[in-house]
């Protein structure tokens, strides 16, 4: 009864993506498992292969699910939010571990517990006390605004701080601030935008100086809302695209140590991420939406590169590799020809052509119309 009403590739793909449920929900257990094996043998040396695991990585991917958290507690989405936490609190019990054989310090990982921990409590609230006026109006909007704000300044510092560990030990420190000074400048801006409008009588005077203050104001405050919306709207990806960036660096710079990592646990991440483009990638090709299929592709490359890091540390087989890409090839394949069926006029060019530029050719609009 249930497949009789999937009569539609969009449908389909609906239903295909909600599966990926099944992927990411177990995702972190088998490397919790695999971390919990290791530091049960009490060898200072098979410890050590665990900084394999990136901390910077799995704290980008862990504030990625707490904006995401956040967006779909903000569309009542209460199970869609639960999965975000389930995320959150797995990904934790992998850092905990590695705490607990001193591989990430107290001081950071106190902090970033009380920060989530927090967060995850705040967005689950909003279910409870969202349609309260003081909630939805003032503190909800607040919540929100800050938690892209945290996304866009620790961005940075979660970058130099992989590029510390696995790259660059003698990169100083400064450059992880560099998404504090962007946040702060751009708050500069706006407070000086605000103040043309706290002293109208001065500035609305027939003076060439000040009304190109109020011109340049008015500018600036069109081009902050653009840049803002469009950060905003990239910030979780970018996250969640540095994760497994993060994790396949690590690889490259420490192959010696690829064999405290689950293969079941990125399997997984392929087998969700393949999911995920069944609506993803249909939003592409129809060229409605870019943003959730360049991350989800994004980190479908990423495990494909660490698969193939394994297979080079000869802990992972050529046939089985091999069967890997097949399937993913095979995969895409299958979701470009349903999606062309639904929208004839899309192309792997134009395709292409709107996941670099974000634009859609203008011959294919007009045959969409």
């Amino acid at each position: 009864m249930f497949f009789k009403q999937l009569t539609s590739w969009d449908r389909w793909n609906q239903f295909l993506v909600s599966l990926s449920i099944l992927a990411f929900l177990p995702l972190q257990l088998p490397q919790v498992s695999r971390n919990a094996a290791v530091i049960a043998t009490g060898d200072p040396a098979a410890i050590a292969t665990l900084a394999v695991i990136p901390i910077g990585g799995y704290g980008a991917g862990m504030l990625g699910n707490l904006l995401l958290m956040n967006f779909l507690a903000s569309q009542r989405e209460f199970w869609g939010a639960t999965v975000q936490a389930v995320g959150i609190v797995t990904a934790a019990v992998v850092l905990f571990q590695l705490f607990q054989v001193m591989l990430i310090p107290g001081w950071l990982f106190f902090p970033a517990a009380l920060l989530l921990g927090v967060g995850m409590v705040l967005n689950y609230l909003y279910f409870f006390l969202g349609d309260r006026p003081g909630w939805q109006e003032q503190f909800w909007p607040h919540w929100r605004q800050v938690l892209q704000w945290l996304g866009i300044a620790l961005l940075p510092a979660l970058v130099v701080m992989q590029l510390h560990e696995a790259f660059w030990p003698n990169l100083p420190e400064w450059p992880g601030g560099i998404g504090v000074v962007l946040l702060l400048g751009g708050l500069a801006a706006r407070l000086g935008q605000r103040q043309t409008a706290a002293v109208p009588n001065f500035f609305q005077q027939q003076n060439h100086w000040r009304r190109g203050v109020i011109t340049q104001a008015a500018w600036l405050k069109s081009w902050l809302r653009r840049g803002w919306r469009g950060l905003a709207g990239w910030t979780a990806n970018l996250l969640f695209m540095f994760n497994s960036l993060a994790q396949f660096t690590n690889c490259l710079v420490h192959p010696e140590h690829l064999a405290a990592l689950s293969l079941t646990t990125q399997g997984l991440f392929v087998a969700g991420n393949l999911l995920m483009l069944s609506r993803s990638g249909t939003l592409l090709i129809a060229g409605k939406d870019r943003i959730w299929c360049a991350s989800t592709l994004w980190d479908l490359l990423m495990r494909v590169g660490i698969f193939a890091c394994l297979l080079r540390a000869g802990l992972l087989g050529l046939l089985g590799f091999g069967l890997l890409c097949g399937a993913i090839a095979l995969y895409l394949s299958f979701i470009f020809v349903m999606t062309k069926r639904s929208y004839p006029a899309s192309s792997l060019i134009c395709t292409i052509v709107f996941l670099l530029v974000g634009r859609v050719p203008r011959w294919q609009a007009l045959e969409n119309l």
